[in-house]
């Protein structure tokens, strides 16, 4: 039995809008560092950016790094922001 935890998605931290869950725009997502990159992953109204398409429960997307680091930058904890892409903030 092979041990797949290091090709496992790491989640880096999960967001939602404030918005309640009954409502068109709502939405909740998740980002999360992959061995091939970052995948947001979330799911919400049929007015957010995560509406699923008919027959599907949510939205998957590959993004770069750079998209992956503005969307955790506008969504999540400093703390997050700093322990998963240190390395970019101190280019800025």
């Amino acid at each position: 039995m092979t041990d797949d935890t290091a090709s496992a998605p790491q989640l880096i931290g999960k967001a939602r809008s404030d918005l309640p869950q009954g409502d068109p725009g709502w939405w909740a997502a998740g980002l999360y560092r992959t061995a091939s990159g970052y995948l947001l992953a979330g799911t919400g109204g049929p007015e957010s950016e995560f509406a699923p398409a008919p027959g599907e429960k949510g939205r998957i997307s590959e993004l770069s790094e750079g998209d992956a680091y503005n969307w955790a930058a506008s969504h999540l904890s400093i703390d997050q922001v700093e322990e998963y892409f240190d390395h970019l903030t101190e280019e800025i």
